[in-house]
């Protein structure tokens, strides 16, 4: 993968700085829509858009939860440990992981 594209995705966001400043929790409004633990495509993607690209949160265990797309994630460097319908999933740099609508996972 070219250095620049890692670059850009390894950036801290603003939602994880706030992490790193003592939030103790993932701000569901920017993802879900009311109690439900389904991410929102909407809230994701730009308007007219059908695809996104973009660091997945870290600093913070993500609560399980699906998804109302379908969910693509390639590890850039580094490692991460997933459980998905209840399976431990380890994500190496170089692998993929497609999880398909309504999936139960946990980051």
């Amino acid at each position: 993968m070219q250095q620049s594209i890692v670059d850009r995705l390894s950036g801290i966001t603003e939602e994880e700085h706030e992490i790193l400043r003592g939030r103790k929790s993932v701000d569901r409004s920017l993802y879900m829509d009311g109690s439900r633990d389904v991410i929102s495509g909407e809230k994701l993607l730009e308007k007219g858009k059908l695809i996104a690209i973009r660091p997945h949160t870290r600093f913070i265990a993500f609560p399980e939860h699906s998804h109302d797309y379908v969910e693509m994630v390639y590890m850039c460097s580094g490692s991460t440990s997933h459980v998905v319908n209840g399976r431990p999933v380890a994500l190496e740099q170089g692998e993929l992981l497609m999880l398909g609508a309504e999936c139960p996972a946990v980051h």
